[in-house]
């Protein structure tokens, strides 16, 4: 589904992805593991056009983006959920919700309402607390609808950064459930990039660990998991 080849990219002067390569296969769940700085959030950002690689290609279904506008590549069905949230805290829960399917124009209102109801069906809270603003969330009730935000619009790839940041443990794992559960029912494709590297390779089918701009080891999380070279990259 994704493929990523010998990816440059660069803030200012400073030489930040040095040729990642990595694909991401239809219905698999891959993480991107590394310490900090070593261009995780980069690359998903190089993926999404938020950033413009200065090298390499970056192919979605068959069809090179690495050139094209975020809106564009959006509207291609892939979902990119940053790791700051970006909750939109005087609107309501259910108004941060229908943000979500802005990059869809061809979405009908009963297709929206379906959407809404499905994202209400995997984070209950989210339905409760529908009508009250997002600033008024807990940590991780704005994760929960970060994420599900990012699933309105039915994507077909979502790029996942950082989701369990600042989180408590009984939230992240309650994360963890309906993330699996998420891409197991609805057949959601996933790429994952997560400081905690032992909690990413619990859940995840694949991974990449990345060391200076550069993929230093990829295998099952199995492998990764029991590699003393990537405990050691990571701080397993």
């Amino acid at each position: 589904m994704l493929e990523v080849k010998d990816l440059n990219t660069f803030y200012g002067k400073s030489h930040i992805l040095q040729g990642v390569n990595l694909d991401v296969g239809e219905g698999e769940i891959v993480c991107l593991l590394g310490r900090n700085g070593v261009g995780k959030s980069t690359t998903l950002k190089s993926i999404m056009g938020l950033v413009t690689p200065s090298r390499g290609t970056v192919t979605f279904e068959g069809k090179q983006i690495q050139k094209m506008r975020p809106d564009v590549i959006a509207r291609m069905r892939i979902s990119y959920i940053p790791e700051d949230r970006r909750i939109f805290s005087r609107l309501s829960v259910k108004e941060n919700l229908l943000i979500g399917t802005s990059n869809a124009p061809d979405m009908t209102k009963a297709r929206k309402e379906e959407m809404l109801e499905k994202a209400y069906m995997y984070f209950p809270i989210l339905k409760e607390k529908e009508s009250q603003g997002g600033g008024y969330l807990s940590g991780g009730q704005q994760q929960m609808l970060a994420i599900a935000r990012g699933l309105m619009c039915d994507p077909k790839l979502v790029l996942l950064d950082e989701p369990f940041e600042g989180l408590a443990p009984v939230i992240i794992w309650e994360l963890i459930d309906i993330i699996k559960k998420l891409c197991e029912t609805e057949k959601m494709t996933l790429l994952l990039v997560e400081q905690k590297a032992a909690l990413a390779l619990k859940m995840s089918d694949r991974g990449y660990v990345l060391e200076k701009g550069l993929v230093k080891c990829e295998g099952t999380c199995q492998f990764l998991s029991e590699s003393e070279e990537v405990r050691e990259r990571c701080g397993l």
